[in-house]
């Protein structure tokens, strides 16, 4: 039985027989008609009585008997057609006994009328001496309309199907031809009619000699509809109404540029409305300020202009009913619910009977309030039913269980033969991360995957030229500017420092639109700015800087919750962000770094919206170093007045430069036997990238901090004979050939500007350690000029 159809079960043991009719006339003064309705009693009607639907003017077609009896054919009622028309002052006999006419009293307690046991449906009568009593249901109970004569305002009820072919199999009764009351014997007095009716109509239209047993009749449509239980009005206070994707708090949401992100968003409606796609999930991830938000508010408002969106949810940290999943699945129920009545009626009656249903886990509720009424829907309500569900900002859920246990019921819901296909976008986290990542996330298979922060895929570099030049057009014509009050360096200076993310160009051009300023000077602003410069004024970046503080603070936080990691968090991480290249990968930087193996991924691990691990697919040299997508990440990271607290640019360097300082005396006599060998190989191994760095940290530490600093660290390296000098030495001066091309140019230009600083420092301190690095300075000048001899050499024969 189709779900979201009322049905009422009228049951009634009825047998053909006969009863004797009793025949009351009721009319008033002056009235022409006189109609007299038999009221059956515990004998049900005549076998040969005509069951013609056009005969009577009835509301109801049929009903149940309240007992059984005979009577004698010859006592048999006559046939009476009772027409429409009748006097208005004509009145009807009561069709129920709780249904007296307004100028008649009720039966008298112990009357020739009341001689008949009170009862209910489908209880019988033990005898019967003249009009009986039975409590029957009111006709606009049961969804019929009553006539004037009887009621004095028509009751309309519901209206009957539009679509005869989708109510073939249905018993409908046209609203003012409603049968018969089974029980009432016809007038034998014909009444004239001015209604020309069918003759083969009503239910049992024609029939002779027949027996209704356990008789049960479906009535679909045409009753009246059920009021909603009270657990749909319990479920909508437990629903976020700001994480709709139209919700006034959210106004003025991000979302794609006109003629911006066509191929994208064009490639994921398809994967939609593709219901033949066996995948029902598609997970896009990507970096911070990639644009994901942008894209799904995009797609949400393109699935409600065609009717196909069935619920949305957006997370956000920042909003108390939408940072967590404690609502996520009751909103959706609640949106689906206003999709279809019948669902909706499903749901509540889900809630009202499982009052504990709202505070269970996410699975059940997504079980016993979506999938489950969705699957009693009939076929032809389900594939009316919107089918698009859009969650967004995943991330920003700030319990990781609940991340990972939303994660856990949409991999449930792609086993289930369900009709909804899930878009979810968020960044990749690490919960998230780990339950799509192969091979052994358990959303992996399930999952139709898009990564938009693949420049070789979604390289959003162009799409981000024509928003900012189209923008700062538009802002021209709005202040009334010249048209050349910007170029197209200046648009290209901004696509530029993006770095293919739309972050950083939707808040550069924020700045510039500001109301209260002049957009030349903002623009100017940005196309000025450097990192590390402190700014004058509001600093152009301030919501990106805020978007990045808080993903490393929350890093952090996290990383320091666990009572085993002990290191520095950030210290670490500014050691792997230095930007040098220096040939380590990250796994090598914790040897360098004197770390536990495998420490890099911790972390990481909650900084994947803004870092990566190269993999080499664009340099196979840079394979297993750190990757930062947003240039504008490490502007803020070596930047102190962008960073504030979480600056540790200085201690890092200091750190890394200890480490490597240990490492050269770690260096054993073989290796550097090989440096003296012309021959030597020019591939480039661990100990060069350690030396090499060294130049490198040294040089940049002197350039933001004291050098004075470093004393400490270049006193204890001296302390074992100058051993570690004799080590970097030999390494520089080697055969040039055997130095891999650049590296020795480098390191004798990053480490001579530097000494004359260190040694001024050191001469007072400790005169021993001063005099050997001042020996090894002299020798490294000699070879600095050997090198730009060298190198003037090289480039006048390139001339030639």
């Amino acid at each position: 039985m189709p779900p979201d159809r009322t049905t009422s079960s009228l049951k009634s043991g009825l047998r053909a027989g006969s009863s004797k009719g009793f025949r009351k006339q009721r009319a008033n003064p002056g009235s022409t008609i006189s109609p007299s309705l038999p009221l059956a009693g515990p004998s049900s009607m005549s076998s040969d009585w005509p069951m013609d639907d056009s005969q009577y003017d009835s509301p109801l077609a049929f009903m149940p008997n309240a007992g059984s009896g005979s009577l004698p054919s010859a006592q048999r009622p006559q046939e009476a057609t009772v027409g429409r028309t009748r006097s208005s002052s004509t009145k009807w006999p009561p069709l129920f006994a709780h249904e007296h006419l307004p100028s008649e009293r009720p039966p008298a307690p112990g009357s020739r009328d009341s001689n008949t046991e009170s009862t209910s449906l489908g209880t019988t009568h033990s005898s019967w001496t003249g009009p009986t009593s039975v409590n029957l249901p009111r006709l606009e109970e049961l969804g019929y309309p009553l006539h004037d004569e009887q009621r004095g305002v028509v009751n309309p009820g519901p209206s009957p199907s539009t679509s005869s072919k989708a109510n073939a199999d249905r018993w409908t009764v046209p609203p003012r031809r409603s049968g018969r009351l089974l029980g009432l014997a016809p007038d034998p007095t014909p009444i004239p009619s001015t209604a020309t009716h069918s003759t083969d109509s009503g239910l049992f239209a024609h029939s002779r000699d027949f027996s209704v047993d356990n008789f049960e009749c479906n009535i679909y449509n045409n009753m009246p509809k059920r009021a909603i239980s009270k657990g749909w009005d319990t479920l909508g206070t437990f629903v976020a109404p700001n994480a709709l994707f139209n919700a006034k708090a959210r106004f003025d949401p991000p979302k794609c540029d006109e003629g911006t992100r066509i191929a994208l968003t064009d490639k994921i409606m398809d994967w939609i409305q593709d219901h033949q796609d066996p995948q029902r999930l598609l997970y896009m991830t990507g970096a911070a300020g990639a644009g994901k938000s942008a894209i799904q508010q995009t797609i949400a408002e393109q699935c409600a202009e065609r009717g196909i969106l069935a619920a949305s949810f957006f997370f956000s940290t920042g909003d108390a009913t939408r940072n967590t999943t404690s609502r996520v699945i009751t909103t959706m129920a609640y949106q689906l619910g206003q999709k279809a009545t019948a669902l909706r009626r499903m749901i509540g009656d889900a809630v009202e009977n499982d009052s504990t249903l709202l505070e269970q886990s996410l699975i059940s509720q997504m079980q016993a309030l979506i999938l489950d009424p969705m699957s009693r829907l009939s076929p032809s309500d389900l594939s009316e039913l919107p089918h698009a569900v859009l969650v967004d900002g995943l991330d920003e859920c700030n319990d990781e269980g609940g991340q990972r246990e939303f994660l856990r019921v949409l991999g449930h819901c792609t086993k289930e033969r369900t009709h909804l296909r899930f878009f979810v976008a968020s960044r990749p986290e690490m919960v998230i991360a780990d339950a799509l990542e192969p091979p052994h996330g358990h959303l992996h298979k399930a999952a139709y995957q898009i990564w938009l922060s693949d420049d070789t895929q979604y390289d959003a570099s162009d799409d981000i030229r024509r928003t900012v030049a189209r923008k700062l057009r538009e802002l021209g014509e709005q202040r009334k500017l010249p048209y050349t009050w910007f170029t197209e360096e200046d648009v290209e200076h901004i696509v530029k420092a993006a770095s293919g993310q739309y972050i950083y160009a939707i808040t550069a051009l924020g700045y510039v639109s500001e109301p209260r300023a002049s957009p030349v000077r903002r623009l100017n602003a940005i196309l000025k700015w450097k990192a590390g410069e402190k700014q004058s004024n509001a600093s152009p970046f301030a919501s990106l800087d805020t978007l990045y503080a808080n993903i490393l603070s929350n890093a952090k936080q996290e990383y320091d919750k666990v009572l085993e990691n002990q290191e520095d968090f950030l210290r670490v991480f500014y050691s792997y962000c230095i930007d040098y290249p220096s040939g380590f990968t990250l796994a090598e930087y914790d040897l360098l770094l004197e770390l536990e193996e495998g420490t890099f991924e911790r972390i990481i691990l909650d900084l994947r919206s803004l870092v990566t691990v190269n993999d080499g697919s664009c340099n196979w040299d840079n394979y297993g170093s750190l990757k930062i997508y947003h240039k504008s990440f490490r502007d803020f990271l070596f930047d102190r007045n962008r960073a504030h607290l979480l600056y540790a640019e200085t201690r890092a360097l200091k750190y890394t430069i200890s480490c490597c300082l240990r490492r050269v005396e770690e260096v054993p006599a073989e290796k550097q036997s090989t440096w003296s060998n012309s021959t030597a190989t020019s591939t480039r191994d661990y100990t060069d990238c350690v030396l090499y760095h060294l130049s490198l940290c040294v040089f940049s530490f002197c350039k933001i901090s004291r050098p004075a600093d470093l004393t400490d660290s270049f006193i204890r390296f001296s302390d074992n004979g100058g051993f570690g000098w004799d080590v970097i030495d030999k390494w520089l001066c080697r055969g040039f050939e055997a130095i891999p091309e650049g590296m020795l140019h480098f390191s004798l230009h990053r480490w001579l500007p530097t000494f004359p600083l260190v040694l001024s420092v050191i001469k007072n301190r400790d005169p021993g350690t001063w005099a050997t690095m001042h020996y090894y300075w002299d020798r490294w000048t000699g070879l600095k000029i050997q090198d730009d001899e060298l190198k003037r050499r090289r480039i006048h024969e390139v001339e030639l």
